[in-house]
Formats: C-alpha cells, sequence, structure tokens
C-alpha cells in the first residue's frame, strides 16, 4: 500500500469547492466568457489524475514534464503521453472506449471512487503521477530521451482506463451536487 500525502499544491482543490457555488444559478451551456460556467475546467480535473498538468511540475523530468520521450518511436513528452498517445494507441475508437469503460462503471468501483474530498482524490492523482514517472519494473525515473513501448504501454494502460473511468463518475458527482434542487 502506497502511503498518502497530501499535495502541496492545493489550487486544484480550492477551484472545485468553490467552483460548483460560483455557478449555481448560470445558465448550462455557455462558456465562463459568455456568462455561463465553464465546464472545461471541471472536466479537466482528472485522466492522469486531473491535477496532472500541475503535478508535472512536482515529479517532473526535466522542465515541468517536459522532457522529451519516445513512445514507440513517437516523439512525445508525460503530458500528451498521458493525455493522448497511450489513448490512441490502444484505440481511437469512441465505442471501444465506451465499452472498456463501462465494464468499469460498477457500483462497487462507485462507491469507491466517489468516496473522499476533492484533496483525496488530487492527492490519489499526484500518487499515480509519480508511478508514471517510473521505469517499469524499477525505482528508476524516465530520463529526457527515454525509449518508452510494450512494457510501459501494458503497465499504464489499465490506470489511464481506471482514471477516465474516476472522471467522468467524479465529473457527474461534482455537476449533480452544484446543480441540485435546494
Amino acid at each position: 500500500m502506497v502511503e498518502r500525502t497530501k499535495p502541496s499544491h492545493t489550487a486544484v482543490p480550492l477551484f472545485v469547492h468553490s467552483y460548483p457555488a460560483s455557478c449555481h444559478d448560470r445558465p448550462v451551456g455557455r462558456v465562463k466568457h459568455g456568462g455561463g460556467i465553464d465546464a472545461r475546467g471541471l472536466v479537466n480535473l482528472q485522466p492522469l489524475g486531473g491535477t496532472h498538468r500541475g503535478q508535472h511540475r512536482h515529479v517532473a523530468i526535466g522542465r515541468a514534464g517536459f522532457a522529451r520521450l519516445r513512445f514507440f518511436d513517437i516523439g512525445s513528452n508525460m503530458h500528451p503521453l498521458w493525455d493522448t498517445d497511450v489513448i490512441q494507441w490502444n484505440t481511437r475508437n469512441e465505442e471501444v472506449w465506451l465499452a472498456d469503460l463501462a465494464e468499469l462503471d460498477m457500483a462497487e468501483n462507485q462507491a469507491k471512487w466517489m468516496a473522499g474530498a476533492v484533496e483525496d482524490w488530487a492527492t490519489e492523482s499526484l500518487l499515480t503521477a509519480r508511478e508514471a514517472y517510473l521505469v517499469p519494473g524499477s525505482e528508476k525515473r524516465l530520463k529526457s530521451g527515454q525509449k518508452l513501448g510494450e512494457e510501459y504501454y501494458e503497465k499504464h494502460l489499465p490506470v489511464v482506463r481506471q482514471r477516465l473511468c474516476q472522471a467522468g463518475l467524479r465529473l457527474a458527482l461534482v455537476l449533480n451536487e452544484a446543480f441540485a434542487e435546494k
């Protein structure tokens, strides 16, 4: 079991706590600059964990997670690797992804993944991000120029699936709470 540590950067949890209250009475479907809610901020709360962009600063190799890597001979860095490359290497077919994620959308997982506070989710994301920066099967950190292939992909694809499912469930929870009838 990995020891839970609180993230040192609290901007995301503070945003999530204040955001629903600030948009409760605003019309849905328009972006922030048009006077409505900006759901993009909520959607960005997960994939590698949601606070993953900020975590690059905490666990990164090089500058803010932008160390150059090779993923199956595709030039990349950690941000697009987790946001796009691993996802698209698996499949670009949204129906396949929906079927995969639907298998994880069980009552047991829902109860477990929707429990806790936003700070817990951010800590979970930080710990996941730290694992992403390790060479599979070792405690060695990835280095700039590192070549990542099948071993990295196979280790982290289940993590990507889980984080995407968690993102959907948690986004639904936050939105349901924000727009609940009072």
